[in-house]
């Protein structure tokens, strides 16, 4: 069968939805006064799940300014390269309990 020929299975439909992406100079300074606002929203004090890239970097001295702000429950995952199906969903296992997230760094904690 020719690719033409083929047509290609509908994905199913969804939405997504970005609460906020900063970046830039002083963004990581933000950061714990957005996670406290996204808790107030929730209004629970739920935990918050930081996913970054190999290396504690980033995500040590984010964690440090998170409990510094009285931010509770924090949850750190590494994502080395190209997250595959079972690393999101080894990820999703990890934040359970989890109402904020964080992603800090390049594509693949991103992604």
């Amino acid at each position: 069968k020719r690719w033409s020929q083929s047509r290609p299975r509908a994905l199913p439909g969804f939405e997504f939805t970005s609460g906020k992406i900063v970046f830039g100079r002083n963004a990581f300074e933000k950061v714990p006064s957005l996670v406290q606002g996204y808790q107030q929203q929730l209004e629970e004090d739920c935990g918050v799940f930081i996913v970054c890239g190999s290396a504690d970097r980033l995500s040590r001295p984010l964690a440090g300014a998170l409990g510094s702000a009285g931010v509770d429950n924090i949850k750190v995952f590494h994502v080395a390269k190209e997250p595959t199906v079972e690393l999101v969903q080894e990820a999703t296992r990890e934040a359970k309990g989890c109402g904020v997230v964080v992603a800090v760094g390049g594509g693949a904690a991103i992604d």
